[in-house]
C-alpha cells in the first residue's frame, strides 16, 4: 500500500475514533416514577424557582414568624401548579460536619423542611455546590430526611448512579420528565454526589429520557456568583441539551437572573436566579420563577413570573415576593432586551409570556 494511502487512512481512522469517543454516552439509569392526579385536566402546570436555602441570615425570621415564612407570598402561585420544584442549595441535617475547604458551606435543619412542604414545593433538585457541604454523612442523612418529609429529589445520591437518576411524574396522561445537572465547579468525588454535566451525562440521560416522557425539563447548576454574563460552556451545554431531545432548559447558580435565548424554536433560561435564598447579598435584587403550561401533552407556554429576592430591602425582609408592577416592568422591559434567537416573548400584565404552540 503506498505511504499516502496509508497516512490518509490512519487520519481517518483517528477521526472516526474522536467522533465516536466525542459520541459517548452514559447509560441512563431506571427512572424514579411519581404518579399524581392533575388539578386541570386540560392544563398541567410546572412551576421552577431557583436557589434555595432557609437558613443564615433568615433564620431569625424563620423562627420569629415560622419556617413557611420566606416563600409564603408565593403560595398562591406554587397553589396552581401540579409540580413545584426548587434548586434545594444546601444540606438538611440536625449536626453538620462542614467541608474545612469551602469558604461558604451551609446546612438548615429538618424542621425547616416544612417551610418547603407548606408551600407546596415538592420537588427538589439537588445537582449544586452546596449537596456536598457536610460531607458523606450529611448527604445520607439529608436524602432521608427529604425521603421523610415526601420531597421528590433528583441530581444527587449517595453513588453515582442515584445522583444521575432523573425522575418521572406522571400527571393524568402527561408524562414529564426531570433531570438536574451539576455544571461547574468541582465534584470532589466522581463516586457520589452531585450528576455532572458532562457531554456523555447529557447526551446519555436527555437521550434516554426522551422516548419515555411528553415533556422534558433539564435543570443545570452553573456560571459564576453574581456575574449576569452567559460564558461559552453554559451556551454549548445548553444547546446540547436541547439538541439531545430536551423542551425546555432552566438555569440557576449565580444568584440572579441571566438572559435567555430561543435555540432552534426551544427556551434556553441561563438563569432564574434565586427562589428564597437566606443570605443577604444586595447582589441577589430580582429573580424569576418559571411556569411551564402543558397541553395536549406539549410544552405550549413559558411564563416567567418577576420576583423580589433582595433579602435587606425592607419589603422583602428574608420573604420573596413578586416584584412590584413598576419595576418589574423595568426589570422584565430590560430581560427581554437582552434576550436572543428571537421567540415570541411578550410582557403581559407585568410577567413575561413565551407563547410554544405553534412551534
Amino acid at each position: 500500500m503506498p505511504r499516502s494511502r496509508l497516512v490518509c487512512l490512519l487520519a481517518l481512522a483517528l477521526v472516526l475514533c474522536v467522533a465516536a469517543c466525542d459520541d459517548d454516552a452514559t447509560p441512563m439509569p431506571d427512572p424514579l416514577r411519581i404518579r399524581q392526579e392533575p388539578k386541570d385536566p386540560a392544563t398541567v402546570r410546572v412551576m421552577f424557582g431557583g436557589d434555595t436555602m432557609l437558613d443564615d441570615l433568615a433564620l431569625p425570621y424563620l423562627l420569629k414568624y415560622g419556617w413557611e415564612y420566606p416563600l409564603a407570598s408565593l403560595q398562591p402561585l406554587f397553589a396552581r401548579a401540579d409540580v413545584v420544584a426548587v434548586n434545594l442549595e444546601v444540606p438538611v441535617v440536625a449536626h453538620c460536619q462542614r467541608d474545612p475547604l469551602k469558604k461558604y458551606a451551609y446546612y438548615m435543619k429538618p424542621a425547616a423542611l416544612t417551610g418547603l412542604t407548606g408551600n407546596g414545593v415538592r420537588f427538589v433538585n439537588l445537582a449544586n455546590n452546596h449537596f456536598m457541604d457536610c460531607g458523606a454523612a450529611g448527604e445520607k442523612a439529608m436524602l432521608a430526611n427529604l425521603d421523610r418529609a415526601g420531597i421528590y429529589h433528583f441530581g444527587g445520591g449517595l453513588t453515582s448512579e442515584d445522583a444521575l437518576r432523573p425522575l418521572i411524574v406522571e400527571i393524568g396522561d402527561t408524562k414529564i420528565g426531570l433531570i438536574g445537572l451539576f455544571g461547574y465547579k468541582s465534584v470532589f468525588d466522581p463516586s457520589r454526589g452531585t450528576a455532572p454535566a458532562n457531554k456523555a451525562n447529557v447526551r446519555g440521560l436527555v437521550a434516554g429520557l426522551r422516548p419515555l416522557v411528553d415533556v422534558l425539563i433539564v435543570t443545570f447548576h452553573w456560571g459564576e456568583n453574581y456575574v449576569a454574563q452567559i460564558d461559552d460552556k453554559q451556551t454549548a451545554t445548553g444547546r446540547l441539551a436541547l439538541d439531545s431531545g430536551a423542551d425546555i432548559v432552566i438555569g440557576h447558580g449565580p444568584h440572579m437572573p441571566q438572559a435567555m435565548e430561543t435555540y432552534r424554536g426551544k427556551p434556553l433560561i441561563y438563569s432564574v436566579g434565586n427562589c428564597a435564598f437566606g443570605t443577604g447579598n444586595d447582589q441577589a435584587a430580582e429573580a424569576l420563577l418559571a411556569e411551564m403550561e402543558i397541553t395536549g401533552r406539549k410544552l405550549t407556554k413559558v411564563i416567567l413570573h418577576p420576583l423580589f429576592t433582595q433579602n435587606r430591602n425592607l419589603q422583602v425582609r428574608w420573604q420573596t415576593r413578586l416584584l412590584p408592577p413598576a419595576r418589574a416592568r423595568r426589570f422584565l422591559e430590560k430581560w427581554i432586551g437582552e434576550a436572543k434567537g428571537g421567540g415570541d416573548l411578550r410582557l403581559v400584565d407585568n410577567r413575561v409570556e413565551l407563547n410554544l404552540a405553534g412551534r
